[in-house]
């Protein structure tokens, strides 16, 4: 996970330098140190409304979703040993209590509005990947088999269509992303012992690579599509659209095949991937931190373009033959 973010982090960065306005810069530079120190939701949380149109202008907004999941990936091992440890019987009960009580938290802050911390933090995020670690301690002789895994698969198939076509957006305590979750659960499910129809399906060859590509194409698709709108100063068109996608799935490709793979191989040592992550880190989060020291930069575009900047903090549209200077 870490190299593929750091590699996207780098090239970010210097788009970033290259075409935001200072006030955005420093902005940048926050949301990188709060990326790299695995805070990105708890930092959007309070810095930012995710569905305003504000956030479209936000490169690294997607990376809140990184988040929870690092958050979670440091907490869950740490419980998982000690149940493991000491009350091994009790492992599956209480994940699947856990999971239970942070939808219920989820559906709670909604409830009483707040959307927000629904949204953005670990305790209300916590059941989605509950949800998966359930299915995966669940013991070999309940794995659905035969009819049922094929039934369960269609189901799940179904919920997740459901999800996507007609989120819940209408039942404000219940979380959009239910449907979707319960329906991946139910695939995953379905396909441990004995793979339904619908599992075949989705283990053809075009869906599996899709799937292989699916993270690296996560963490560029966002910065694409804002970079390009930031420079264009409006929405794009369906043809920069696809201009756009092929990039964006071009580097996702490469991402994964020179990043991903070589770094989960066993060929590269643990030792060395964890060493070689830090030093990207500490890099990144220098640059960071001199971005936000120096202002945002504003020596790379004419005084008055940054005397406007200044003056209204962010997001300002500014005609483009004003702003760079040179």
């Amino acid at each position: 996970m870490m190299p593929a973010l750091l590699l996207l982090l780098f090239f970010t960065t210097i788009a970033a330098i290259v075409l935001l306005l200072p006030a955005d810069l420093i902005g940048y530079g926050k949301r990188m140190l709060a990326t790299l120190g695995f805070v990105a939701n708890i930092y959007f949380w309070r810095d930012t409304d995710y569905f305003s149109r504000a956030a479209e202008a936000k490169p690294l907004l997607h990376v809140w979703s990184l988040g929870v999941e690092e958050q979670f990936y440091i907490v869950f091992p740490l419980l998982i040993a000690a149940f493991a440890r000491f009350w091994p019987r009790a492992t599956f009960p209480a994940i699947a209590l856990l999971t239970v009580l942070s939808l219920a938290a989820n559906c709670l802050a909604l409830r009483i509005g707040g959307a927000s911390p629904a949204f953005f933090l670990l305790p209300t995020r916590a059941w989605e990947l509950g949800t998966g670690a359930m299915v995966a301690l669940l013991p070999p002789s309940l794995a659905p088999r035969g009819t049922t895994a094929g039934l369960l698969g269609s189901i799940g198939a179904v919920a997740i269509l459901i999800g996507i076509i007609n989120p819940l957006q209408t039942y404000g305590s219940i979380p959009v992303a239910l449907p979707v979750v319960i329906g991946a659960m139910f695939l995953i499910a379905a396909g441990q012992a004995q793979q339904s129809p619908v599992n075949r399906l989705i283990a053809t060859p075009p869906l599996v690579f899709v799937g292989l590509i699916s993270y690296s194409l996560y963490l560029w698709h966002w910065p694409f599509i804002v970079f390009s709108q930031y420079y264009l100063v409006r929405d794009l068109n369906i043809g920069e659209i696809m201009i756009a996608g092929a990039g964006m799935a071009i580097c996702a490709i490469v991402s994964w095949r020179y990043v991903e793979r070589p770094f989960r191989s066993r060929a590269i040592s643990a030792r060395s991937v964890c060493l070689a992550a830090a030093a990207g880190a500490s890099v990144l989060a220098a640059i960071a931190s001199a971005l936000i020291w120096s202002n945002g930069l504003p020596g790379r575009i004419s005084g008055e373009a940054a005397a406007i900047n200044a003056a209204v903090g962010t997001n300002y549209i500014v005609a483009r033959s004003q702003i760079f200077s040179g």
